[in-house]
């Protein structure tokens, strides 16, 4: 499901795009391939992009491998505002993430510490009807 201008909560200026995934490993390069082309046609270009879609593509990831990992089906939701100002990414499952843990590299990989250093600001929620990261990137130098 693609909303390609729909309306941002952050800004009346804003551009919104929102991909429903399948929860399996084939959705994940389709999402970022998706998102990476609309970024691109919203103009955010060159080492911004290539840090969305990279966080992007971890959490959709981790989603996929743990928020879905006990399901028979399911989907991930993402969804992306950019404005003037800022970018705004957002991805939501079903799931649980393990908790962030201190020996990172050796029973887990650096993902979530990969997306803190990529974002300006990362929340990461999880309760009972599942986990929800949100990323905020700054456009403005």
């Amino acid at each position: 499901m693609d909303d390609a201008d729909g309306a941002a909560a952050h800004s009346p200026d804003a551009s919104a795009l929102t991909i429903a995934v399948p929860a399996i490993p084939a959705g994940i390069g389709t999402a970022r391939g998706r998102l990476d082309a609309w970024l691109r046609q919203h103009e955010v270009i060159g080492p911004l992009r290539c840090d969305v879609v990279l966080l992007a593509d971890e959490a959709i990831t981790n989603a996929v491998e743990h928020g879905h990992r006990h399901l028979d089906n399911g989907e991930v939701l993402v969804t992306v505002t950019v404005d003037a100002q800022r970018i705004t990414i957002t991805v939501a499952d079903r799931g649980r993430w393990r908790p962030e843990q201190d020996d990172i590299g050796v029973t887990h990989g650096w993902g979530i510490p990969m997306m803190h250093a990529l974002a300006d600001r990362i929340e990461i929620t999880s309760g009972d009807s599942g986990t929800t990261l949100t990323a905020n990137f700054s456009r403005l130098g």
